[in-house]
């Protein structure tokens, strides 16, 4: 027997399915009245084989709409068609109704009635429909209702891309890709939106704690239509963009982010010329990446700090007594010298306040990747914005690596064009060759590295044999095992130390990692540090003794034969298990 009362909704009067087995308890039944995909639910009372309610078709039109829009649509058509036949369907069945009502405007002659229904009028409105289609959810069954969600948001996944297939955004030739990804973070988009939200939601004002008279915060300030902006349209905006954001352009050795980059890099001449378009590549993130790094703001306070202290110490030289000599007023620089040590007191505050923020950040955005678990946050938060924040911050991050792997073979270092510019996108580059595991120091170096990632297509690595003094190698398999995990790491290890940290400083930013081992004081307090510079390292402790090894990358476990910080010193093996993490992580927690 199904889960589901999808089947017993009528998609025409003439055959109709009248039942009390509705999650309302009613008798009735769900039709398509008129076939014009709107679905009311029709209740009667039944005695004999007399219908005492809603017998005339005028009547039945009194009754409440439960389905429209496209819900209505794909229960009239599931049975017939394909989802995707169905999807195009109801797009050109609903841009046809538009333009039927609207081509006789009197201002019809100069609008782009398609433009204007694709791009403005049909995914606003067909949110409202799917709205007043969950009227239907009181009388279908969970699954049913995971169902309709899942055709709703699918479609709406659907009309956006058909708006950016037939109304692409305006890019240069040459930039497409760049300008694509880079909008994200843009003014408008759903990485600054997401960032935006934030700030007003956890009370995170870009200019300082007191930044309104009223001592209300942004949020408490909001009333009417921008209430409703940031409780109900931003966070919908940010998932959706979120779920239809391509970041494979960038993720994937063949993407092509990085190879339309290095393009325009070679068609500069110049150096001066290469930087301008570096910083123009950095620039769409100056928002968002000060959230993480107010270093530009920090470094201006602190500039301010030893004006007024220099000023402070011109003044402790004026007497108490002395007057300016064209006005005759008092210098009172007594109070001269109060209202340096109050602007002083002022920007110190500051500072804390933007290192607050700073740190609030970076727990939200590790907590939407999994790994905030390390503290608390001082109140709720909004998972799935978290989870949105987490994403396009660990993107930032990926990005800039690659950026300075990229244009360090042109001789320049993106930490001076960070200085230069005031935007820091990371402040903590680790780039090492894949080979010899030192910092690149030359441009020969860098170039050996890009061609290594070029190169690195991501597979699955296979089991191997270490004879004793193997260390070397043991350790460049260690590294290329962490490196081609995408979605997390976990470690079973009863013996780690610092080691093991420097290990994980190799996986990609948006990669989490969690560390099961005995307790040990000292790589707490070291994993602790770490946490504060890196993508934090999960730590928990044994529950049990456990003797065995155990690397897991993804969804792949690894037995390990010996401790990983001692793997080659002597004669080990690592093999694949075929088994599922959870059965290792089970065994290890319970």
């Amino acid at each position: 027997m199904t889960d589901t009362l999808l089947n017993k909704i009528s998609k025409s009067s003439n055959n109709t399915i009248i039942t009390d087995a509705w999650k309302t308890g009613q008798t009735g039944e769900i039709v398509d009245i008129k076939g014009d995909y709107v679905f009311r639910f029709i209740d009667f009372i039944d005695n004999g084989e007399l219908r005492h309610k809603h017998t005339t078709e005028e009547s039945k039109l009194t009754c409440p709409i439960v389905a429209t829009g496209l819900v209505g649509f794909w229960l009239h058509r599931k049975d017939d068609i394909g989802i995707k036949d169905i999807f195009e369907a109801y797009f050109k069945f609903r841009l046809e109704q538009y333009v039927s009502a609207h081509k006789n405007d009197d201002d019809a002659w100069e609008r782009d009635l398609q433009k204007e229904f694709i791009c403005h009028h049909h995914i606003p409105s067909e949110k409202n429909l799917i709205k007043e289609s969950k009227a239907l959810f009181a009388y279908i069954t969970e699954s049913d209702q995971k169902k309709l969600m899942s055709v709703s948001s699918n479609y709406l996944k659907f009309a956006r891309a058909k708006r950016k297939e037939l109304y692409p955004p305006n890019h240069p030739s040459n930039r497409i890709i760049e300008d694509t990804f880079l909008d994200a973070y843009r003014m408008g988009g759903p990485a600054y939106e997401c960032m935006e939200w934030m700030r007003i939601e956890y009370d995170m004002p870009n200019m300082g704690p007191h930044w309104h008279k009223s001592g209300k915060t942004r949020k408490e300030l909001l009333t009417g239509k921008w209430k409703n902006h940031h409780d109900s349209f931003i966070p919908e905006y940010v998932a959706e963009e979120y779920e239809d954001f391509n970041d494979g352009v960038l993720m994937y050795t063949d993407g092509g982010l990085m190879d339309e980059i290095n393009e325009n890099l070679k068609n500069y001449s110049t150096y001066d010329d290469r930087v301008r378009y570096i910083i123009s590549l950095l620039q769409p993130f100056k928002e968002f990446a000060a959230a993480f790094n107010s270093k530009e703001q920090t470094d201006e306070r602190k500039r301010a700090i030893e004006r007024c202290r220099n000023e402070m110490k011109s003044w402790e030289n004026v007497a108490d007594d002395a007057v300016n000599e064209l006005t005759g007023e008092p210098l009172e620089a007594s109070k001269q010298i109060e209202a340096c040590k109050s602007f002083i007191d002022k920007y110190e505050q500051d500072i804390k306040y933007w290192k607050t923020v700073e740190d609030d950040f970076f727990w939200l955005a590790q907590h939407g990747l999994g790994a905030g678990k390390y503290r608390t946050f001082r109140c709720e938060v909004n998972d799935k914005m978290c989870k949105c924040l987490g994403r396009w911050w660990s993107l930032m991050i990926t990005f800039s690596r690659r950026l300075a792997a990229v244009i360090l073979t042109y001789g320049i270092k993106l930490m001076d064009i960070q200085e230069q510019c005031g935007i820091y996108l990371n402040w903590h580059f680790m780039i090492t060759d894949y080979v010899d595991h030192k910092f690149i120091t030359s441009i020969d170096h860098a170039k050996k590295l890009l061609t290594d990632i070029e190169n690195n297509k991501r597979k699955e690595i296979g089991e191997k044999l270490f004879k004793s003094n193997e260390e070397f190698d043991a350790w460049n398999y260690t590294c290329s095992l962490i490196r081609n995990a995408q979605k997390r790491i976990v470690l079973v290890d009863g013996y780690i130390d610092e080691r093991i940290l420097s290990l994980l400083t190799k996986r990609e930013a948006n990669v989490t990692a969690t560390i099961y081992s005995r307790y040990n004081e000292t790589i707490k307090t070291d994993i602790e540090k770490y946490n504060k510079q890196y993508s934090p390292i999960e730590y928990i402790q044994f529950s049990k003794a456990v003797h065995d090894r155990f690397l897991i990358i993804d969804d792949v476990v690894y037995h390990m034969g010996a401790s990983v910080k001692d793997m080659g010193k002597s004669l080990c093996a690592v093999t694949k298990m075929n088994i599922t993490p959870q059965e290792i992580i089970d065994n290890v927690t319970k």
